[in-house]
């Protein structure tokens, strides 16, 4: 071995070139994100705990398929679930979760994915009947807020309508 050769060696091996002896690690990648929707504008998330230190896990989000992740929001170490709030009704998003601490990051958990519903319609406002003849009542309705595909008209046949009283159910 040269002398060229003995220094090269004992410049890769020195301790300054060493990692320090408290270097952080990152933390294990989350596993087994699910994303439920529960409601027409909230989707739940839920994953399992990442394995190392943790204080936090970011979660992101994308719209639709081809979108682009962003970060949405944080939570402690600890917490392994996330309702993500006020979203767009009838709208596919996908998630993605990873662990930090101390500037190193995990890898990302699977990618889930969920759509939200429909809002449902509003009531229609002012309803009218008018009786025409002895067979046959006329119905009127303004439009209702929101997409609607279809009205569904129910009616009541033979016992009186019932209501709720401040004393209990009247007959009218």
């Amino acid at each position: 071995m040269s002398v060229d050769d003995k220094a090269l060696a004992k410049a890769r091996y020195s301790r300054s070139n060493w990692p320090p002896l408290d270097a952080t690690t990152g933390p294990s990648a989350p596993s087994s994100l699910t994303a439920s929707a529960v409601s027409a504008t909230q989707i739940d998330l839920a994953w399992g705990g990442s394995t190392g230190t943790v204080t936090r896990y970011y979660i992101e989000r994308k719209l639709g398929a081809a979108g682009t992740y962003a970060v949405i929001d944080s939570v402690a170490s600890g917490t392994t679930t996330y309702a993500n709030t006020s979203l767009a009704s009838a709208t596919q998003y996908f998630y993605r979760v990873r662990a930090c601490n101390a500037g190193v990051c995990s890898a990302y958990s699977n990618e889930a994915s969920a759509t939200t519903g429909q809002l449902a319609p509003g009531a229609p406002p002012s309803l009218g009947a008018t009786a025409v003849s002895a067979s046959q009542i006329n119905l009127a309705w303004g439009a209702s807020s929101g997409t609607v595909t279809t009205y569904r008209i129910e009616r009541k046949t033979g016992a009186p309508i019932s209501a709720f009283g401040k004393d209990g159910i009247v007959d009218l």
